[in-house]
């Protein structure tokens, strides 16, 4: 099986990285970034377990008589939606920072 762009399967599991998207996928998993997520926190899932709908843009107008204008605004919505509780799955990772490794060497005084 071809992976146009990725690693090959034979060095690993295939990696993409995608420049013009900015889209990573491991191993088919794709790699999405959630800012708002504390330090080491990761929410595993796919496509089948849960998903993202969303509806829109849409254009809503009134007319402003005071004013003599037109109110104009560009809305949408979206939610999310989780078929599969058990297919949302939250890991939290320690991460322990190496010890601080002394630079300086020891220097004898005579």
């Amino acid at each position: 099986m071809a992976w146009p762009g990725c690693n090959p399967p034979s060095t690993g599991p295939p990696t993409c990285a995608s420049a013009s998207s900015l889209r990573i996928n491991i191993s088919g998993l794709e790699i999405i970034e959630a800012p708002a997520l504390p330090d080491g926190t990761v929410i595993v899932t796919n496509a089948g377990a849960a998903g993202w709908f969303e509806d829109g843009p849409f254009l809503v107008t009134a007319e402003d008589v005071e004013k003599l204008g037109r109110d104009v605004a560009i809305w949408g919505m979206g939610a999310t939606g989780i078929f599969l509780p058990s297919g949302v799955v939250k890991i939290t990772v320690t991460v322990t920072p190496p010890a601080a490794q002394s630079t300086s060497a020891s220097k004898s005084t005579k």
